[in-house]
C-alpha cells in the first residue's frame, strides 16, 4: 500500500467525515419522518376506532359490557333497530311539518317593491289592474 501524503490523508479523511455527516443528517430525517407516518398511522387507526364505536350507539356501560363479552349481540341490534326507527320517525315529523309550512305558504303572494314582506295578500283577494 502507498503512502499517502499528510495533506491527501487529510483531505480524503475531510471527505469522509462530510460524507458520514450527510448520511448521518439523511438517516435522522428518513427515521424522524418514519416516526411522523407512524404517529399519523396510530391517530388514522384511533379515529376509525372511534367512529365504529360511536356507530354502534353505546354508552360507557354498554361498550365495557361488549368488551368484557357480557353484551349480547341481540340487544345490540335490538338497540340499533330501536335508534334506527327513532330517527326515521324524527325525519318524518320534520318533513310533514315542512310540508304543512309549504302548504300554507301557498295561499299567499307578496307583490314585489310594495311594502314590506309582513304585507300580504291572499291571492284570491288580488285584483287585476289594482294595487293594494
Amino acid at each position: 500500500m502507498k503512502t499517502l501524503s499528510v495533506e491527501k490523508a487529510r483531505e480524503n479523511y475531510e471527505k469522509a467525515k462530510e460524507k458520514a455527516e450527510t448520511l448521518q443528517a439523511k438517516t435522522e430525517a428518513a427515521v424522524k419522518h418514519m416516526r411522523k407516518c407512524e404517529a399519523d398511522l396510530v391517530e388514522s387507526e384511533n379515529a376509525e376506532y372511534i367512529r365504529i364505536v360511536r356507530e354502534m350507539n353505546l354508552s360507557i356501560e354498554e361498550l365495557r359490557a361488549f368488551r368484557n363479552g357480557r353484551l349480547p349481540v341481540e340487544e345490540l341490534k335490538e338497540k340499533n333497530n330501536e335508534e334506527v326507527t327513532r330517527i326515521n320517525e324524527n325525519e318524518s315529523t320534520h318533513k310533514e311539518a315542512e310540508t304543512e309550512r309549504e302548504d300554507g305558504m301557498e295561499q299567499w303572494e307578496t307583490i314585489e317593491g310594495i311594502g314590506t314582506e309582513e304585507d300580504v295578500l291572499p291571492i284570491e283577494k288580488i285584483q287585476p289592474g289594482t294595487i293594494p
